[in-house]
């Protein structure tokens, strides 16, 4: 009865331990993003088509990539024109992932691509309407 209980034991545990293991080796891929396999941080695979996916537990790690259209909104910016008026400027950008293995080399995580839009954005922004004159209409 003894020697029951310890089999009972040891059985539990395996079944555990290989429910872990199933669990962190599954993942799903949904069909409105991509998936970047990592090992130990390196990149291994790229995953674009949705389904359920195997990894191997414990040593491989999974970055999500939304592949649809994406929206940033940066804050309203004030640009001065050539003629030295002020302006408010509300603006906005749309973007796609689809490279996901250059944007985690390059960017990493919605944080950096929003960081170096945002960079980007406020500089043309400066640079074009910096060339401009605010006309205003004649009154009657």
């Amino acid at each position: 009865m003894r020697m029951d209980r310890r089999l009972l034991l040891v059985l539990a545990v395996v079944l555990v331990v290989a429910g872990l293991a199933l669990t962190n080796a599954l993942f799903i891929v949904d069909q409105t993003e991509q998936a970047l396999v990592l090992q130990f941080g390196q990149p291994r695979r790229v995953i674009r088509t949705p389904g359920l996916w195997v990894k191997r537990p414990f040593l491989e790690d999974v970055k999500r990539y939304d592949n649809r259209l994406l929206d940033f909104e940066p804050p309203p910016e004030e640009v001065i024109v050539s003629d030295q008026k002020r302006l408010v400027v509300d603006t906005y950008t749309r973007y796609r992932i689809t490279d996901p293995l250059l944007f985690y080399q390059t960017v990493n995580t919605e944080v950096g691509v929003r960081a170096r839009l945002s960079a980007m954005v406020n500089g043309s922004l400066r640079r074009v309407l910096g060339q401009r004159d605010l006309v205003r209409a004649a009154l009657p």
